[in-house]
């Protein structure tokens, strides 16, 4: 009696393998749009962000070969920074907010810039330099300006998403969350 059960117990869970499995070999074709998430985003190649940089500095026509090329020449500055200061070439509130952020002598921001919530900018342009900003803040432990600024960006247009909020993260970094957690308090 017991064999006949486990025999028909493991008759019933292959046909339902085999059932699943022609249901999951089937993509989807009724969704077309994709789906993203922080498990895809990627970080652009130098050259990638390079070229995509000069496009956009091209077309508000404010390239200048020699500053662009000064901004890249320094391959000891991130990603972000070298694509926020390039990008800054054709933006001098956000050249002036950024170096007010970055400078030690002057008291952190109070607030995030304007261009952080301007919506005519182009989304990649928005992003970067509202990364840059957020880095710059949270470095003078301006948190809540930091947050401000990374709160109006496209993580999809970074040119370096957050390593935490990635694949590839080390066991002991949390996992991204969509919605800030509260501080537990001290006292």
């Amino acid at each position: 009696m017991r064999h006949r059960i486990w025999i028909m117990a493991l008759g019933l869970g292959a046909a339902a393998a085999l059932a699943t499995a022609g249901v999951a070999a089937e993509p989807n074709k009724s969704n077309p749009t994709p789906t993203f998430g922080f498990s895809t985003l990627r970080a652009l190649s130098v050259d990638a962000a390079k070229a995509r940089v000069a496009e956009l500095l091209r077309a508000a026509g404010r390239y200048q070969a020699d500053a662009f090329e000064q901004v890249w020449r320094d391959e000891s500055r991130s990603l972000v920074d070298r694509v926020a200061d390039a990008l800054a070439l054709a933006h001098p509130d956000a050249k002036a907010a950024l170096d007010a952020a970055r400078n030690l002598n002057l008291p952190p921001p109070d607030q995030a810039p304007a261009f952080v919530r301007d919506s005519s900018l182009d989304p990649f342009v928005r992003t970067n330099l509202a990364l840059a900003f957020a880095k710059a803040a949270a470095n003078r432990k301006a948190y809540e300006e930091a947050l401000e600024a990374l709160n109006a960006g496209v993580p999809e247009m970074a040119v370096d998403p957050p390593p935490s909020c990635s694949t590839k993260r080390s066991a002991n970094t949390p996992p991204c969350r969509k919605t800030p957690q509260p501080v537990p308090s001290s006292a």
